[in-house]
């Protein structure tokens, strides 16, 4: 019963060892009853000698067990593989996956082979220069690290990411996970007791398979720039920034101004959101290639982008630009919401971005 228990309910690594355990016994014991059945088989020169049945029987159940659990085993561990957990938070921030009493990394963790860990815990503040939050060193740093990480693990199985970072932060890590190396997963983690974590897979898009820009431009009236504005609201906090979206984009100088978000093609608006892996998929792949599409068609122009979005979208967004060779964060401006202030900082982290607050026209 012991055994039961923990090949139903036990973690991923538990039911390897016991599986591999069962394995070994039962190939010794395979090994036992086919020496003895090739024993029977031999000429004997006892007249009265024969085939014992119950060894071949015996033999032939142990081969079924040992090809069952050799089969169990493979199976675990291409289904499970390693979980890589990347966490970049500013130090005055909460980890929000261990609120509530719960802790959804830690129930992730049980569902793989094994975990390996890049944390961060950085102040934005003694970063903040000129007006910008500068982190592309920070960000550079992390993403190196993970893809280090990534290459030198044994490549068993599937690897998972689980971003908990800031979408920004989220873009420009997303960049470094190498391409068509692993089959990768990104698995969004909880923040509310009674959710479960929500997995998607990370596949490659060529760059000829780019979607074409369909998010619909609005002018911004009484604009004094001629920068382009893009917002992204995924989430229910994307509401607070959709009804004052012209105000906020019109003290950075944007004159026009792209959504992407307020359509059929993504959930948005309602009041507790819940996004499944196939939800937070599609999204990915609308973001980049409308993101891809804007950065394509103004590529000279300064790119103002606002966005509230999953961080597994943002990890997703971020790999797939650079899938598209698209030099995304040239003269791009990423705007970091704070709360305190209830103001929208930039925030940077390639080095290809401006490293200056944005300019008043």
């Amino acid at each position: 019963m012991r055994i039961f228990s923990v090949l139903t309910r036990g973690n991923v690594s538990k039911r390897v060892r016991v599986v591999s355990l069962v394995a070994v016994i039962f190939g010794a014991v395979s090994t036992a009853m086919l020496s003895l059945f090739l024993e029977d088989l031999l000429p004997k020169t006892d007249p009265n000698a024969r085939v014992v049945l119950m060894r071949v029987a015996v033999l032939i159940v142990a081969l079924i067990v040992v090809g069952f659990a050799v089969w169990l085993r493979y199976g675990v561990r291409q289904t499970s593989g390693t979980l890589f957990s990347v966490q970049v938070l500013d130090e005055g921030m909460r980890d929000r996956t261990q609120e509530q009493g719960g802790n959804s990394r830690a129930i992730a963790a049980k569902r793989h082979m094994s975990i390996r860990v890049v944390h961060r815990w950085i102040d934005f503040d003694t970063n903040t220069v000129d007006g910008v939050i500068d982190l592309q060193e920070q960000c550079h740093e992390v993403g190196a690290q993970l893809q280090n990480l990534v290459s030198t693990t044994h490549d068993d199985g599937r690897h998972s990411v689980a971003p908990v970072m800031l979408w920004p932060i989220a873009m420009a890590v997303g960049g470094y996970l190498p391409a068509r190396t692993h089959d990768f997963r990104l698995v969004e983690l909880p923040t509310r007791t009674g959710k479960s974590a929500e997995e998607f897979n990370l596949e490659y898009v060529a760059e000829a398979d780019v979607p074409t820009l369909t998010a619909h431009a609005e002018t911004v009236e009484g604009a004094l720039g001629e920068r382009i504005g893009v917002h992204i609201g995924l989430t229910k906090t994307a509401q607070l920034v959709h009804h004052r979206r012209f105000e906020r984009f019109r003290e950075f100088g944007v004159r026009t101004l792209y959504t992407i978000g307020e359509s059929e093609d993504v959930l948005t608006g309602e009041d507790e959101p819940h996004l499944n892996g196939a939800d937070l998929e599609r999204c990915a792949r609308l973001v980049a290639g409308q993101l891809a599409g804007i950065k394509r068609q103004h590529p000279d122009t300064e790119l103002v982008v606002i966005a509230q979005m999953p961080k597994t979208v943002a990890f997703a967004v971020g790999w797939q630009l650079v899938q598209y060779r698209c030099a995304f964060y040239r003269h791009t401006y990423l705007m970091h919401f704070d709360q305190p202030t209830d103001a929208f900082i930039p925030m940077r982290v390639r080095p290809a971005q401006p490293s200056t607050a944005i300019r008043s026209e």
